[in-house]
């Protein structure tokens, strides 16, 4: 194996086999379209409405959970950080965790909907439980691991954001598509109420049990060429973190991690409830706006996401962020204004959608980040660079869920008693949903835009712009 030191960058770069159309395919974008369409099904705004619309759940708990759970995650993050830096194997540091984590997430999954009936308290504790050990177990060790395999498999910067765009749009648009789409339909037949628990379990269910195959698909088709041969890291933690949060550049790519994660987070969690009981009046109507919205609004970045890697080599990442970015907020400025006018609000979403393609470029904004850190420290610290990185990811999702939770139980959310009955929610309630669907994502994308504009130009952008 012939080795060359990568003048710069502090980084042993190991000259091995390409990266193989079986690694992009199947190891970056088929397995965890899978992975994160069983995710997004069991622990997105699906298990929100399983609390509140089938087990009848409010209050307190819904509003407080999130946040407890972060705040969990935030040190069972920094330790699977750590076992994933002093991990040594022959298939490399992080690999191993993806397969690990694949058996906590299916069984975890299915402990989510297997909630026992018998009393109230019995009901609140169960939930409770599976749901910390779920965010802050199960998805901790899968999403450390998952967030390292593009900044380990290659060190060539194109290639990355080729790895990027290919993992994101399985992560995010093939996969939210999916869900939102088949998603609604199934909701109509599993119905809500406490008698249709059973038809949630068995869906659930069986999703969950797609996470095994899929997990093992990933680890498998994937390989890890940078930093696989450097020696075991005697570096405190303490020193570890103190190296990233005085990056410029990490923290700047943690503020945009938080924006964009805040953004989609309180949109995505009030999307259901949105199409709903803004655009429509009942679970059954709001399932057919619901694949209008998510089909017509998110379409362009599945089209967008061939175009975006010729338009960063032509334009370069900062601009293209910045311009895409500043759509965004615009986008969604536009859907909160247009109220309760379906064609306003698609037409916005178009604009909206477009406009955070360069979502698609995060991995390898992380990964310049985390080459960065390393290059201070003179090792790498994946494990504990991306454990950072997941808390301020936890903390932006948590907090986006316990806003939009905390408001249905301040605005009175009334619980429909089937999926046809015809609600009229609060005037308050209504507006509550917009703001979390629109109002605040134009803000949270506006401060995107900020950020974008203040990181420093790619080595490998354009020299001319």
């Amino acid at each position: 194996m012939k080795k060359e030191w990568k003048l710069g960058t502090q980084e042993l770069v190991e000259k091995q086999k390409p990266l193989t159309k079986y690694e992009k395919t199947i190891g970056h974008m088929i397995a965890p379209v899978i992975i994160y369409t069983a995710y997004s099904a069991l622990s997105g705004q699906y298990l929100l409405q399983f609390y509140t619309d089938v087990l009848g759940l409010a209050g307190g708990i819904l509003v407080w959970m999130p946040l407890l759970a972060k705040m969990v995650s935030s040190i069972t993050g920094l330790i699977f950080g750590r076992l994933i830096d002093r991990t040594r194997t022959r298939q490399g540091k992080a690999r191993p965790w993806v397969l690990f984590s694949g058996v906590l997430l299916s069984g975890l999954g299915v402990l989510l909907y297997c909630v026992p009936l018998q009393s109230h308290c019995l009901r609140s504790v169960w939930v409770a439980v599976s749901y910390n050990l779920f965010f802050s177990v199960a998805l901790s060790a899968y999403s450390l691991s998952h967030a390292l395999m593009v900044p380990l498999a290659t060190g060539n910067a194109r290639q990355r954001e080729q790895l990027a765009v290919l993992s994101s749009t399985a992560t995010a648009i093939i996969s939210g598509i999916l869900i939102m789409v088949a998603m609604p339909v199934l909701v109509r037949w599993m119905d809500v109420g406490e008698g249709s628990q059973g038809r949630w379990l068995k869906v659930m269910g069986m999703l969950a049990a797609a996470i095994l195959p899929a997990t093992f698909a990933e680890y498998y088709f994937t390989f890890e060429r940078v930093g696989h041969s450097q020696p075991k890291a005697m570096i405190s933690l303490g020193r570890m973190i103190r190296v990233c949060i005085t990056s410029r550049k990490w923290i700047w790519t943690a503020l945009l991690i938080f924006l964009i994660q805040f953004a989609g987070g309180i949109s995505n969690g009030s999307l259901i409830y949105y199409c709903n009981w803004v655009l429509s009046r009942s679970v059954e109507d709001g399932a057919v706006v619901q694949i209008l919205v998510t089909t017509l609004g998110q379409a362009p970045m599945g089209i967008g996401a061939a175009f975006l890697c010729p338009a960063v080599k032509r334009f370069g990442r900062k601009r293209i962020s910045v311009v895409c970015f500043a759509m965004a907020a615009a986008g969604s400025a536009g859907i909160f204004l247009a109220g309760e006018k379906i064609t306003g609000v698609l037409i916005a979403m178009f604009f909206r959608s477009v406009g955070t393609l360069p979502v698609y470029l995060l991995t390898a904004y992380q990964a310049e980040a985390m080459d960065c850190a390393a290059n201070r420290l003179g090792i790498r610290i994946d494990g504990t660079s991306a454990a950072m990185m997941s808390i301020v990811q936890s903390a932006a999702i948590g907090l986006a869920q316990s806003i939009v939770m905390g408001g249905l139980y301040t605005f009175h959310y009334e619980v429909p008693v089937s999926v046809a009955q015809q609600v009229l929610q609060p005037e308050s309630l209504r507006c509550f949903f917009r703001l979390c669907f629109a109002g605040i994502p134009a803000l949270a994308y506006a401060g995107c835009t900020a950020v974008a504009a203040a990181f420093k130009q790619s080595p490998d952008d354009p020299k001319t712009i």
